[in-house]
């Protein structure tokens, strides 16, 4: 008996062909949808990378300031400035990372609302950040004279004159100058030579105590700092006495003096002044004296001094691709955002 052997059908054929290319599409198209997976996740992660180190390079920057001479300043910076308006601030920088180029954006917002006490929001300026402003008093620009036991060696005086008075009857007796010399120095031209002393006198004698003799080069010299105390505390004037001796008007007025009360256990009485006299009418002193004070000239209750600076509140990173000019949120591959606070 013969075997027979049947074929397949045309239509059995082509319905195999058929699902062979359904299935054949699918696995292409997994592949395809991995591998554009795979590499949108790559550049995602690059991306994130990219931000975060920008961030990290930033971070250090709490002004404005900061942001010109650590980031735009810099010799050979990447960094491009692209806006700057309505208390924000936006840089612009390429970034390469592993082979790939990215466009990183930084906005920086320095003035933004802030919270009070009770959770409200209030405005404030440059988010209430107050930088103190310290003067640099110990410098060759500056000629600094403290008081020191110039007080006791007047008191030991006189009462080495008067030893039938005890020494507190004398210390709350005595009346005190505050003398300053300036001369061109008769040895070395271009320079000052600066003599500061303590005149006190008490019963009718006086007595100098001297402070300090120094000499400073004049092209240098801006600064004279006169640290002193208070005579007695309730005392309402102290005696000042400026001589310049062969300066000229000129020379006189580029010297700035600032009379700095230390600090003592109260503030001078109120209405407490420095009377000025000799060349003191050239002058234009500040003064320091922990309270309000009626001289001539301006004056400060505390020489450490506040002011409000462009702080950075708000920093966010965009990254993008390097080719891009659509800075929006659909083009943007990743966004990091950092707030310095309050």
């Amino acid at each position: 008996m013969k075997r027979q052997v049947q074929g397949f059908s045309l239509i059995e054929v082509l319905i195999a062909i058929a699902i062979l290319g359904v299935a054949s599409l699918a696995l292409l198209s997994f592949f395809l949808s991995a591998n554009f997976y795979s590499s949108t996740g790559k550049s995602t992660q690059e991306a994130d990378l990219v931000a975060q180190s920008v961030l990290e390079e930033v971070d250090s920057c709490k002004t404005l300031t900061d942001i010109d001479s650590q980031l735009m300043a810099v010799t050979g910076s990447a960094w491009t400035l692209v806006k700057k308006k309505n208390k924000q601030m936006t840089l612009s920088k390429k970034v390469t990372l592993n082979g790939s180029d990215y466009q990183a954006r930084v906005l920086f917002d320095y003035d933004y609302d802030t919270t009070d006490s009770e959770g409200n929001q209030v405005e404030s300026k440059y988010n209430n950040y107050e930088q103190p402003k310290l003067q640099e008093i110990y410098s060759a620009n500056n000629a600094v004279i403290v008081e020191s036991d110039q007080l006791q060696a007047a008191v030991s005086h006189f009462y080495y004159k008067n030893p039938s008075v005890n020494k507190s009857t004398i210390e709350n007796g005595l009346s005190r100058d505050i003398v300053i010399d300036i001369q061109n120095d008769t040895e070395q031209e271009g320079i000052y030579r600066i003599d500061v002393s303590y005149r006190y006198s008490y019963n009718g004698s006086e007595f100098s105590a001297v402070v300090k003799n120094q000499k400073a080069e004049k092209e240098t010299l801006e600064n004279i700092y006169i640290l002193y105390n208070l005579l007695h505390d309730n005392a309402l004037t102290d005696s000042v006495e400026v001589n310049l001796g062969d300066l000229s008007i000129d020379e006189a007025k580029q010297l700035k003096f600032y009379f700095i009360c230390q600090k003592g256990d109260a503030a001078p009485a109120a209405g407490y002044k420095i009377m000025l006299s000799g060349s003191g009418n050239f002058l234009q002193p500040v003064y320091y004296t922990n309270g309000a004070s009626l001289s001539a000239g301006s004056f400060q209750t505390d020489f450490v001094t506040h002011e409000k600076q462009e702080r950075i509140a708000g920093v966010t990173v965009d990254v993008y691709e390097a080719s891009e000019t659509n800075y929006s949120e659909d083009n943007r591959i990743v966004r990091l955002q950092s707030s310095k606070g309050a």
